[in-house]
C-alpha cells in the first residue's frame, strides 16, 4: 500500500517528501507506479512512481530473456519478460490494472499504454500477455462511441490477474484459436464449400520457462478439455425458417456435461440444450441459431482441438457470419481440485457450467464479438480498426477467356 515517506532524492541531492510504492526486486522487476505529480525522473518515469536505477533493473531483466517477444518461443504469462510464468507476473500485473484501471472507467482519463514509459515499454508480444482473457472494453463504460479513447482498448482487469496468478498453479491454460472458411476434407482431399468453417482451438500449458500445448483428455494428469459454442445469423440464409440449423461435420454435439465435484448442486452429468439468444450488448440480430460442439481431438495432437461447421435447412445465401465462444476446463491429477476456478470462458458460453444453472454467462463470442481481442487486435496501432475475418462469402465468379473466330480475308476474283 502506497505510503508518504521520507527520503532523498538521488537525482537532485536534496530531501523531499514523495510517495513509493513497496517493490520486492526479487520477485519483479518492476512494481508500477503510485499516482503523484512531482515531474519526471531524467529516465522519464515520473516522480512518485519508480527510480530509474528500478526502470533500468527492468530494462536489464528484459534484455536478459532473449525470446520474450518471439511470437512462436515466448513463454505464455510471462509478463516480465524475464522468461519465466510465476507469481511475481500476477503481481506485477496487479500493478499494470491499477494504473489502467483510471483509464478503463473514467472518460477524458490519459491511456497509460501511450503515456507511461513502464507500459509503452512492452513489445507486441509483452503487452498480450496483460490481457489473456482477450476481451476489450465494453459499452458499460464507453456506450459503443467510437470517439471515446476507450472504445476498442483491452479489459485489463481482475479476471486478467486471475487467469495468471491460477495459471501458475495450473489451473488455467493459455487459449490461440484459428477461423478458416472452404476447409479441406482430409479423407476424401476434397473441400467442403465456401460456406463452411474451420475453427481451431490451441490450448497452451502454463509451463513455468517453455512453450508447449496442453495434454488432452487421453493423458490423464493434468489434462484439458475444450468446449465451443457456434452461432450464426439465419436472417441472410436467404430462405430462413425454424428448421434451420448449424450441422457439425467434424467433432460432435454436445448433450451433457460432466459434473464431477457438483458444481452449482447441478449434479452430474449435466444435460444441455442450444441456447436461442446472445448477451444482448453483442448487438447480434436476426434469427440467431445456435450449436453445441464438442470438438475432435486425439492424443497424437494434444491440445489442438477442431470443428468443421456449416449452415444446414434452406440455405441460399450469399455469405454468412459465425460467432465461436470456447471453454477450457482445466485438471490436476485428474480431477477438477479448483472447482470453479478450473474453468475459463472466453468470453461467455450460454450452457453450465458457464450459462444456464451455472455461472451466470450468456453466450458472447471471441470469434466475431466487438469486444474480443481477437476479433480486433488492440496492439496494433492501438485502434480498433483492424478486424480479422468470421465471415465466409460466396467465390465471386471468374470471367472464362472466349476464343475469337477468325475471319476469312475475301479474295478478289
Amino acid at each position: 500500500t502506497p505510503r508518504p515517506r521520507r527520503g532523498r532524492s538521488a537525482e537532485t541531492g536534496t530531501r523531499r517528501r514523495y510517495l513509493t510504492a513497496y517493490v520486492d526486486m526479487s520477485a519483479a522487476p518492476v512494481g508500477g507506479w503510485v499516482e503523484a505529480a512531482f515531474g519526471t525522473w531524467p529516465c522519464g518515469v515520473p516522480v512518485g512512481a519508480l527510480t530509474c536505477t528500478h526502470f533500468d533493473a527492468r530494462r536489464r531483466r528484459l534484455a536478459d530473456s532473449p525470446n520474450k517477444c518471439d511470437p512462436e518461443l515466448a513463454v505464455f504469462g510471462d509478463i516480465s519478460g524475464d522468461g519465466e510464468l510465476t507469481t511475481a507476473d500476477s503481481s506485477l500485473l496487479l500493478q499494470y490494472i491499477k494504473q489502467y484501471n483510471a483509464f478503463a472507467t473514467q472518460k477524458n482519463k490519459p491511456n497509460p499504454w501511450q503515456t507511461n514509459p513502464l507500459f509503452s515499454d512492452l513489445c507486441y508480444w509483452l503487452r498480450k500477455q496483460v490481457n489473456p482473457t482477450q476481451d476489450l472494453i465494453t459499452s458499460a463504460y464507453h456506450l459503443d462511441d467510437k470517439s471515446d479513447a476507450r472504445y476498442g482498448m483491452p479489459q485489463i482487469n481482475s479476471d486478467d490477474y486471475l487467469n495468471i496468478f491460477y495459471a501458475t498453479q495450473l489451473k488455467r491454460r493459455f487459449l490461440q484459436v484459428t477461423f478458416a472458411c472452404d476447409p479441406v476434407n482430409e479423407t476424401s482431399g476434397a473441400n467442403y464449400g465456401w460456406e463452411f468453417a474451420e475453427v481451431t482451438a490451441l490450448v497452451y500449458h502454463p509451463y513455468r520457462a517453455a512453450r508447449g500445448l496442453a495434454d488432452g483428455p487421453e493423458m490423464g494428469g493434468e489434462m484439458t478439455y475444450a468446449y465451443m459454442e457456434v452461432m450464426t445469423s439465419a436472417t441472410k440464409w436467404a430462405q430462413a425458417s425454424s428448421g434451420d440449423s448449424i450441422d457439425i461435420f467434424v467433432g460432435s454435439e454436445l448433450t451433457e456435461m460432466p459434473n464431477p465435484n457438483n458444481l452449482y448442486g447441478a449434479g452430474d452429468p449435466v444435460a444441455i440444450g442450444p441456447a436461442t439468444q446472445a448477451d444482448p450488448r453483442e448487438g447480434f440480430t436476426g434469427t440467431l441459431v445456435f450449436a453445441n460442439v464438442d470438438p475432435a481431438h486425439d492424443a497424437a495432437s494434444k491440445g489442438i482441438f477442431k470443428t468443421i461447421v456449416g449452415p444446414s435447412g434452406d440455405f441460399n445465401g450469399s455469405e454468412i457470419d459465425y460467432a465461436v465462444a470456447f471453454g477450457v476446463v482445466a485438471y490436476q491429477d485428474s480431477a477438477l481440485d479448483g472447482m470453479r476456478e478450473n474453468y475459463q470462458a472466453y468470453h461467455g458460453l450460454s450452457y453450465f457450467p458457464w450459462g444456464t444453472g451455472g455461472g451466470g454467462f450468456m453466450f458472447s463470442p471471441l470469434i466475431g464479438s466487438k469486444y474480443s481481442a481477437w476479433q480486433h487486435d488492440p496492439w496494433i496501432g492501438m485502434t480498433n480498426d483492424t478486424a480479422t475475418n468470421n465471415t465466409c462469402f460466396v467465390p465471386q465468379p471468374t470471367e472464362t477467356p472466349t476464343t475469337a473466330t477468325p475471319t476469312e480475308t475475301p479474295t478478289e476474283t
